[in-house]
């Protein structure tokens, strides 16, 4: 398999610029940007409305082909704070992209939050760890999992 990497772009906006748009609503900011398109809905957020963190920053993406992962090991080297790991697995659920180990990676990088449109495993470390994530679904390892089940 051919593996390209581009060159994190350098952002045109400062920190000051951006952090206004922290208390814009999602749906407005969606609306004016141009050829920005919504989140696919199966993507849900861990954690109930309410209890869910809000999610904003600089969104690094890391394309992959699973069960190749390794898009997501090189993004992780490129996090800076404040950033958001997007990953974009095509909603594969057999193999998890992150889990507690590169996710704690993403957290002392300064990453403020992961989404995922495919399998992440260790949930319940997610649930307890400042990072939010979203998924369509755990591992199959851990979705099969009895609810008592240790972990």
């Amino acid at each position: 398999m051919t593996v390209t990497i581009h060159g994190t772009p350098v952002s045109d906006l400062t920190p000051a610029e951006i952090e206004p748009w922290r208390a814009v609503p999602v749906a407005i900011a969606v609306d004016l940007g141009r050829e920005v398109g919504q989140i696919d809905p199966a993507i849900r957020p861990l954690l109930p409305a309410g209890r869910q963190p809000r999610l904003f920053g600089r969104a690094l993406t890391a394309l992959c082909e699973p069960p190749d992962f390794g898009a997501v090991l090189h993004a992780l080297d490129q996090v800076e704070p404040g950033d958001v790991l997007m990953i974009a697995a095509a909603g594969h659920a057999e193999t998890a992209m992150i889990g507690e180990i590169l996710g704690g990676h993403l957290r002392r990088r300064g990453g403020r939050g992961l989404v995922c449109d495919g399998a992440v495993r260790d949930v319940a470390t997610w649930r307890a760890g400042p990072i939010c994530r979203s998924s369509p679904a755990g591992s199959r390892r851990e979705a099969h999992r009895r609810p008592n089940e240790e972990r």
